[in-house]
């Protein structure tokens, strides 16, 4: 079966990025399948094709420019540059089933149109509730853009033979767009344990070779700095958490276009560079070694109900490491949390959740129980080999 893979955003190990797209196309050519992936090429703006084969994986990068700094209307026309030249690349490629994963949403554009032409279903995976997330968070505003991008979400729908969501959350509401929920499986995001398990990893050098961290206590972020992440929040719960636990270090690793604004927030409470650190993207081999100094591990989102759907790989990477993991919102991994014993549910109030993470890492017995598990929540429920197993399962039932 010869499975084209539409992403515009793929990133190999060497590469700071999501993993799941580049995780799930190598076992799906490991398991004897040929595959093509179809992504952008950040770096260019020419529209031509690189190709390029990883781990049995043929990769073809179109130069299309993108960057979290862009305005809406240059993001718009990146994500129209992409579908417009990917559409013409998947229907060269002649596949016999399509795997299309958003976002963007108009990735779906042309997956359904190779889809046509080429006679191909096309399988739609839906990492975020378009349009729903960017509405509510005033990425697509005015009287016609909501609009055109709630039609453009039943095209997606209506063109799927099977839609794979990342959360129940998720595919709660592509259901209630009238979509038949027996076309609908939730494959969440995975925990890779050849990466992050702790049998493999040590944080002892990061923490050697920082001064500022040493032996103290460590809360982590590792992730994207946007507009819907609101990182200043761990900021705040620095300033407030110094004098609870003066020796508690916070760091927060990763890029993004609010960079500036959580370093500012940062310096302008008075933790910039005493309890609380940035360092940029790293890969994920170097997050890895991150995660294992780390005592409690962080995921963030601004206070909107939308987002409480998310399935951030954040928290699988902090499963993968046996790390207990602490999120600011409700929803379904708040569930889990609250279920398992694996981390924390903070309060949105600065004061009190600094007041909840000090708690936690001085006490070494819940430390040790939490990360526990969460190691055993991952293996049990969130393997990356079992999960990927499942998305090929779906893909090999739609192409028959």
């Amino acid at each position: 079966m010869h499975i084209v893979y539409l992403v515009q955003h793929f990133f190999t190990p060497d590469q700071a990025g999501s993993s799941r797209p580049y995780e799930l196309t190598r076992r799906f050519a490991k398991a004897g399948h040929r595959v093509s992936v179809v992504a952008s090429d950040w770096n260019r703006d020419d529209r031509s094709v690189i190709h390029e084969v990883v781990e049995g994986v043929d990769i073809y990068r179109i130069g299309v420019p993108y960057s979290q700094d862009m305005g809406k209307d240059q993001r718009v026309r990146s994500f129209l540059q992409f579908a417009a030249s990917s559409a013409r690349q998947a229907r060269r490629l002649d596949p016999d089933i399509i795997y299309a994963t958003s976002a963007p949403l108009t990735i779906a554009l042309p997956g359904a149109y190779a889809s046509k032409r080429c006679k191909a279903k096309m399988v739609f995976e839906v990492r975020d509730l378009w349009p729903k997330v960017p509405i509510a968070i005033g990425a697509i505003g005015g009287p016609v853009l909501p609009r055109v991008a709630a039609l453009l979400e039943k095209f997606a729908y209506s063109r799927s033979s099977h839609i794979v969501a990342l959360s129940p959350d998720m595919k709660r509401g592509i259901t209630e767009t009238g979509y038949p929920e027996e076309n609908v499986t939730v494959v969440p995001n995975s925990c890779d344990f050849d990466i992050f398990g702790r049998e493999l990893v040590s944080g002892d050098e990061f923490r050697a070779r920082n001064d500022w961290l040493g032996k103290r206590p460590l809360v982590v972020y590792t992730g994207t700095l946007g507009k819907i992440n609101g990182v200043d929040f761990m900021a705040e719960v620095a300033a407030k958490a110094q004098l609870l636990e003066p020796n508690l270090r916070f760091l927060s690793l990763g890029s993004g276009s609010e960079w500036g604004k959580v370093e500012s927030r940062a310096r302008e409470l008075g933790v910039l560079g005493r309890n609380f650190f940035m360092m940029p993207n790293r890969p994920k081999s170097e997050v890895a070694q991150v995660l294992a100094a780390a005592d409690v591990a962080t995921s963030f989102v601004v206070d909107i109900p939308e987002l409480e759907a998310n399935s951030a790989n954040k928290v699988f990477d902090a499963m993968a490491a046996g790390k207990p993991f602490a999120i600011n919102h409700d929803g379904w991994q708040a569930e889990l949390i609250r279920e398992h014993d694996c981390g924390l549910v903070l309060s949105r109030n600065p004061e009190i959740a600094a007041s909840e993470l000090a708690s936690a890492v001085t006490d070494r017995e819940w430390l040790s129980r939490a990360g526990s598990n969460s190691e055993r929540l991952g293996r049990e429920r969130f393997h990356r080999d079992v999960l990927a197993a499942e998305v090929l399962d779906i893909l090999e039932r739609s192409s028959r």
